[in-house]
């Protein structure tokens, strides 16, 4: 467990997935490369987040979340993590 008993990142299969399609498609990303990327990514997250809630309109966020959620949709069925 992690602060606050919270799960790690680290001890998720998600991470593991990730680590490894990412490594399978670009070989020259070292796990020390996709860790700190990773954590600076969802570190930085909640400044993300604000920023855009900030600028957004509803309409548009909707657009964003669908266009996000095909793509991540689209990555796990290219690398087989699931079947549709």
């Amino acid at each position: 467990m992690g602060k606050k008993n919270k799960l790690n990142l680290s001890e998720l299969k998600f991470n593991k997935t990730v680590r490894e399609a990412i490594q399978s498609k670009f070989p020259d990303v070292t796990s020390s490369d996709f860790t700190r990327k990773a954590g600076e990514w969802f570190r930085l997250g909640a400044q993300r987040y604000k920023r855009r809630s900030n600028k957004l309109t509803p309409a548009l966020e909707t657009e964003i979340n669908q266009y996000t959620a095909d793509y991540i949709k689209k990555v796990f069925i290219s690398f087989r993590c699931i079947k549709i």
